[in-house]
């Protein structure tokens, strides 16, 4: 705490001011002082005729410089990175027939939220996609989560890290689009959450990807890849030359998935002990959207007469 005198001298006493009982005052103005973030330098007039001191919070030293003058306090505020923030300066008189003054200052911060990198994330329907979401929190924003919906945590993932998390799916979505929204908060109850709209495209409503084979089985036999894809197909069927339906008995078809993810539909024929070839097609339908996509192709086995 110090003392100044009307004169300008500091004194801690109060000697080298005097004044009759008449004059006897300690007038400040303004009440109040208001900073910006940047801060800046601003001044308290004092029009007093007893010596007078002034006092501050310890806390308020990080941020506030005040420097005493003859009949006036000028006031400093540094930069403020952080929240609002406020103090009260006390003006003490050197006298007790007159009360002690208050000053608020004020500083305006940077407001409390959290800044996300974005605010959709949108996947393929394929499950080794992620989505990486930087995270700043500002205006003395302490702590953060992310929160996925209970609904969704079977097919959406969140690992938080420092300045961002990651989203991933976890499971092919075989169906139409499914969505979530994620929710990243704080512990303090006066930032606003922020929301995340989260999509995972379905199958059905993107085009496959087809890869057919030509698939030419000897007479004796055997077995042949004859499609892959990057989706599961919805049904196959058989059809003769003539576009109808049939049921070979000399025919199977088997599925299986290879370590890339890929779909694969493999044939196995029988011994063809009948001197012509024979010849069957096979369609594979996939559902997109509102209809279906038809992949045709042609498998043909040679006959035991053949190459003779």
């Amino acid at each position: 705490m110090e003392s100044v005198c009307l004169s300008g001298r500091r004194v801690g006493d109060g000697a080298g001011c005097t004044s009759s009982v008449e004059d006897v005052r300690c007038e400040v103005r303004p009440a109040a002082l208001q900073f910006d973030r940047a801060g800046g330098t601003e001044s308290i007039e004092v029009d007093a005729s007893v010596a007078w001191q002034y006092e501050m919070e310890a806390s308020a030293e990080t941020w506030l410089t005040v420097t005493a003058e003859a009949e006036r306090l000028l006031v400093t505020a540094a930069e403020n990175p952080a929240g609002d923030r406020q103090t009260t300066l006390r003006i003490i008189p050197g006298t007790e027939v007159l009360p002690v003054r208050q000053v608020v200052i004020a500083q305006q911060g940077v407001k409390p939220e959290l800044v996300i990198g974005k605010r959709e994330a949108t996947f393929s329907w394929k499950a080794s996609e992620t989505c990486v979401i930087a995270v700043e929190a500002v205006g003395g924003v302490s702590s953060w989560r992310v929160e996925v919906p209970a609904e969704a945590q079977q097919w959406l993932s969140v690992e938080q890290q420092v300045g961002f998390f990651v989203l991933s799916t976890t499971a092919d979505n075989e169906q139409t689009m499914r969505t979530a929204t994620v929710r990243v908060t704080s512990s303090d109850e006066t930032v606003e959450p922020v929301a995340i709209e989260v999509r995972q495209q379905g199958a059905q409503e993107a085009e496959p990807q087809v890869h057919l084979r030509t698939v030419n089985l000897l007479a004796e036999g055997g077995t042949a890849l004859a499609m892959t894809s990057d989706r599961k197909w919805n049904g196959w069927s058989f059809r003769d030359e003539q576009n109808r339906v049939v049921e070979p008995d000399w025919l199977t078809v088997s599925e299986s998935r290879d370590d890339a993810g890929q779909w694969c539909l493999s044939v196995t024929a029988a011994a063809n002990e009948a001197a012509a070839a024979r010849r069957v097609m096979l369609g594979v339908s996939f559902a997109v959207q509102d209809h279906y996509v038809d992949m045709n192709m042609s498998i043909t086995q040679a006959g035991a007469g053949e190459g003779e």
